[in-house]
């Protein structure tokens, strides 16, 4: 079979194209290769294609307005929740507001616990499931006078994720929270609290009600038992309060809250008698047999 003949193309300007007699490109001096056209985008630009003509036509795009800040800007609000906060005239302005608003707040606030009235004056929400326990306190002042970032929760005796089954002993967590670098409330909790998994803090947030009237701090402290499979019923929130029956209603679907919590305590007890007897006996010397 015979080879095929190349040198034909050997003398074809491997540069040349239908289009380079007519588009008036540029080359170099020595008649090689076209000098590409290079264009900087220092600015927001529409690239057209196309248009019956080769190449790409780019024009520049119009800067967006600058933002200005106007004098009379109000703060930006952190609490959680929708629109802005409305004023306190606005509280209970009709009982169709209020049956949609408050009170179903009030109904999801206080489940198996209550509404109270703190030693300094201030309402306290509490309620509670099997496992943790919600508060919510009221905040009388407004965001612009106490922001979120000015209230703080400090605790004592919260013990940690890993140790929620070992909620013994007769030493009772305490909480502190402050507001505006003022002590606002203190006290202690009724029964052994451990923090969320992967925590070391009581964690909070600023939320608002449904009607965006009220503000609340909300935090939650999670029951620690004695043992895996236990659960008890606290009966207030703090050792300020008097003791309510947080028994279920029949509608839960539950077993008897108050039978549970007679069996809860009475285990509680033997479960502290024998502690105290094991710390007794640990502090007696050993005896020795000579």
């Amino acid at each position: 079979m015979p080879g095929i003949d190349y040198s034909k193309w050997d003398k074809l300007d491997e540069y040349s194209s239908s289009s380079d007699d007519d588009d008036g490109g540029d080359h170099d001096n020595d008649g090689g290769a076209p000098t590409p056209q290079v264009t900087r985008l220092d600015a927001p630009s529409s690239v057209t294609f196309g248009g019956g003509k080769q190449g790409a036509t780019v024009q520049p795009m119009a800067a967006p307005p600058k933002a200005t800040k106007s004098s009379g800007a109000q703060p930006k609000i952190e609490e959680i929740g929708e629109g802005p906060l409305k004023p306190a005239s606005g509280r209970g302005a009709t009982s169709q507001t209020k049956e949609a608003g408050i009170d179903k707040d009030e109904i999801k606030w206080t489940d198996h616990g209550g509404k109270l009235t703190t030693k300094s004056g201030d309402t306290l929400y509490w309620s509670q499931d099997r496992y943790s326990v919600t508060m919510r306190f009221e905040i009388k002042e407004d965001a612009t006078t106490v922001p979120s970032s000015k209230f703080k929760i400090s605790d004592h005796g919260i013990l940690a994720f890993a140790d929620r089954f070992h909620g013994v002993g007769s030493m009772k967590p305490s909480l502190k929270i402050h507001k505006a670098d003022v002590l606002w409330f203190s006290d202690e909790l009724p029964h052994p609290a451990h923090f969320a998994q992967d925590e070391e803090d009581v964690e909070w947030i600023v939320e608002r009600s449904s009607d965006a009237v009220r503000r609340f701090l909300m935090f939650t402290v999670y029951k620690a038992v004695p043992m895996h499979g236990m659960f008890i019923w606290w009966k207030r929130p703090f050792l300020q309060f008097d003791e309510i029956d947080p028994r279920p209603s029949a509608t839960d679907g539950k077993s008897d809250a108050s039978g549970d919590t007679d069996r809860s305590k009475a285990f509680l007890q033997a479960w502290d008698e024998a502690h105290k007897q094991f710390r007794e006996k640990e502090r007696k010397p050993p005896t020795v047999i000579e």
